[in-house]
C-alpha cells in the first residue's frame, strides 16, 4: 500500500518557492517561478489540512524566487531576497481573529533547580469563557503551555504543579520537565486558544543525585579539616568547581 494519497493542487504552478508551516496548522506558499512568470511569481497561497484544499491570498509586494521564507515568534512570516538581486523584504501577518489586548504576554521563562519550568507574565487565564458573558462566564484557571525543543522540533505540553496556585501573571509546571533534555526551546503560552509570541530558554540539565552526594562528602570533610587545611596551605580552602564537570 502506497503511504501516498492525492490532494487538491496549488492555482498556479511554480517552482523555487517557499513553503512554510504556521502556527494555525495551515500552509503558505510564496513566490517562486515557471515557464510564464519570466522573472518569478507575486503571488501566495494557503493550504489547509483539514480540507485539503488551497485558497489564495494576498500578493508579495515584489515578484520573488529562490527567496526564504522564516517563521518568526510571533506568528508573522519573513520573506526576502530572491534571484534577480532582490533586496527587499515583506512580512506576511495571517491574523488569528483576536485582538491584541487579549494576547498572553511573557515576561520571564526558566527552569528552576527542580526542573520545573516557571513562568511569569500577562493574561495566563484569558479574558472569558464560554458563556456569551453573562454572570456564569469565567475564563480558563490556567493557560496551556507548549515548548518546543528546537533541534528536533519536538514539542511537550507541560501540565501545572498542582502545589502552585494558578493566576493570570504565573505558571509553575510539574518537576522533571527537562529530565533528559538539554538544549535550546521555544515556549508558547495559549490561553482561551490565543498563543503568546514565543520565547527562547535554555535548559540545562540538573546535578544527578550522586553527584550530588558527592559534593555533600566533599564539603563534609572540608569543614572537619578546616583547621588542618589552614596550616597546610596558608589559608587556602580549595575549590570543588569541577567536581562535576562530567556530568553537566
Amino acid at each position: 500500500m502506497t503511504p501516498w494519497g492525492n490532494t487538491s493542487s496549488l492555482a498556479t504552478a511554480r517552482e523555487h518557492h517557499t513553503a512554510t508551516l504556521l502556527p494555525n496548522g495551515k500552509v503558505l506558499v510564496t513566490g517562486g517561478d515557471n515557464s510564464s512568470s519570466g522573472s518569478g511569481l507575486a503571488s501566495a497561497e494557503l493550504y489547509d489540512p483539514a480540507t485539503g484544499m488551497w485558497t489564495t491570498t494576498g500578493r508579495l509586494a515584489a515578484a520573488r524566487y529562490g527567496n526564504t521564507a522564516t517563521l518568526l515568534p510571533n506568528g508573522k512570516v519573513l520573506v526576502n531576497g530572491g534571484n534577480g538581486n532582490v533586496s527587499s523584504a515583506e512580512l506576511y501577518d495571517v491574523g488569528l481573529g483576536f485582538s491584541a489586548t487579549w494576547q498572553p504576554q511573557i515576561s520571564t521563562g526558566a527552569f528552576n533547580g527542580n526542573g520545573q519550568f516557571v513562568l511569569s507574565g500577562s493574561h495566563f487565564r484569558g479574558i472569558s469563557g464560554g458563556s456569551s458573558g453573562n454572570m456564569q462566564d469565567s475564563p480558563t484557571d490556567y493557560p496551556v503551555v507548549q515548548l518546543r525543543w528546537l533541534d528536533n522540533g519536538q514539542s511537550r505540553f507541560l501540565d501545572r504543579d498542582s502545589a502552585s496556585s494558578a493566576s493570570d501573571t504565573a505558571f509553575t509546571s510539574t518537576a522533571g520537565v527537562n529530565a533528559s533534555r538539554i538544549g535550546y526551546a521555544s515556549e508558547t503560552v495559549y490561553s482561551g486558544g490565543i498563543p503568546s509570541s514565543a520565547m527562547v530558554v535554555v535548559s540545562q540539565l540538573p546535578p544527578t543525585s550522586d553527584c550530588a552526594h558527592e559534593v555533600e562528602r566533599h564539603e563534609h570533610r572540608r569543614d572537619a579539616g578546616r583547621h588542618l587545611r589552614q596550616r597546610r596551605r596558608g589559608g587556602h580552602h580549595g575549590s570543588w568547581s569541577g567536581l562535576c564537570e562530567d556530568e553537566r
